[in-house]
């Protein structure tokens, strides 16, 4: 019996979007906006992948992703988070530690995905952190700052991938 999976995400500028769409497409499913989402959606899944941006180490819409899914605690759960530094392990587990605490509910398992910045996409905000950012390079002449960027790479999300079509069975 093939599972019913479902993908929600968060997405500000598009990104988390981008990898949540070719993640579904993957696995032969739908990818939906976690505020387009609703109980019956969750109750109709037998396994639900959530991804989300960060902001300030915090994964977007985690915190109602959790809420919407109180209701069906053993519903397995998938994370994925996007964010503009690269993917290195000890970055990584510190995203994980910062989301995943021992009170938290805990996903089967948490992937990132090195995406980018697009500051347009974040309003006044983005306007600051670009101006931040272009300050910080100014000090750190070794790393000129080119403004807006996109790393994201389709291949990144395979590992997650195979983990759902390890678990079908």
């Amino acid at each position: 019996m093939e599972k019913n999976i479902l993908v929600l995400y968060e997405s500000e500028a598009g990104l988390t979007r981008q990898y949540a769409e070719w993640i579904a497409e993957e696995l032969d499913c739908q990818a939906i906006p976690l505020k387009d989402s609703d109980l019956s959606l969750l109750n109709s899944a037998d396994l639900v992948v959530f991804g989300g941006g960060l902001r300030a180490g915090r994964i977007n819409g985690l915190t109602r992703f959790w809420k919407l899914a109180q209701a069906r605690q053993t519903l397995p759960v998938i994370i994925f988070t996007t964010g503009a530094s690269p993917a290195k392990l000890e970055y990584v587990e510190k995203t994980r530690q910062a989301n995943f605490g021992q009170n938290d509910p805990k996903p089967l398992n948490f992937f990132y995905f090195e995406s980018g910045m697009i500051f347009e996409r974040h309003g006044l905000i983005g306007k600051i952190m670009k101006v931040v950012f272009s300050l910080m390079a100014r000090k750190n002449a070794s790393e000129p700052f080119s403004g807006s960027f996109d790393h994201s790479k389709r291949e990144w999300i395979q590992p997650l991938v195979d983990f759902v079509k390890s678990h079908e069975s």
